[in-house]
This record gives C-alpha cells, structure tokens and sequence, in this order.
C-alpha cells in the first residue's frame, strides 16, 4: 500500500486550480452562464406575469373585455410564482453583473 505523503497534498498543486469550479469553467465562463440564465429566467417571468395579469383569452358573460373578467385562483398563484421568480432572476443577474466587475480585483 503506498504511504501517504504530504507532499501528494502540497498548495503549489492548488494554485492550478484556481479560477476554475468542479465541472471545470473558469470564473467568468460561469458568471456568463450565470447572467445568461437569469437573463432568460427573468424574461419568461416578466412574459408569463404581464399575460397572466391582462388575461387575453379571458372571457366571460357579464363584461364584453376581458379585462372585466376576475381573475381564476390557480391563474393569481401562476402569476404570483412567476413574479416571484422574475424578482429573484433579476436580483441574481444584478448580483452576476456585480460579481463580475469585481471578479479581476484582488
């Protein structure tokens, strides 16, 4: 069995890793991805919480817009879940975009 040695486990061997996470990306390619996915996250939000709230294809007998219309539970939750996302996408592109000002900083 081999002996363990501490030079196996020496920190001049860490410093290759550094700038780089598990899978292999470097700083700025995950905050890339980052930004990227809360980016698109935040819009399907937005897109899902404006339609839910003008409701289009509403329609029901006692008001001729569908505006008038009340407004289902299930559709208010829908819009309420998507809100909420679109709020924590935007807050974590915000905190990428700051994350990567400073990524190059000591």
């Amino acid at each position: 069995m081999p002996r363990l040695t501490r030079r196996r486990f020496a920190p001049e061997r860490w410093t290759q890793w550094r700038g780089t996470s598990q899978a292999g990306l470097t700083n700025s390619k995950r905050s890339g991805w980052i930004v990227q996915g809360s980016a698109l996250v935040a819009l399907v939000g937005a897109i899902v919480s404006t339609v839910y709230f003008f409701q289009p294809g509403r329609s029901c007998e006692y008001e001729d817009t569908s505006a008038g219309c009340a407004m289902l539970p299930t559709d208010a939750k829908v819009m309420t879940v998507a809100a909420a996302v679109t709020v924590i996408a935007i807050t974590v592109l915000i905190s990428a975009f700051r994350g990567k000002d400073r990524s190059g900083a000591p």
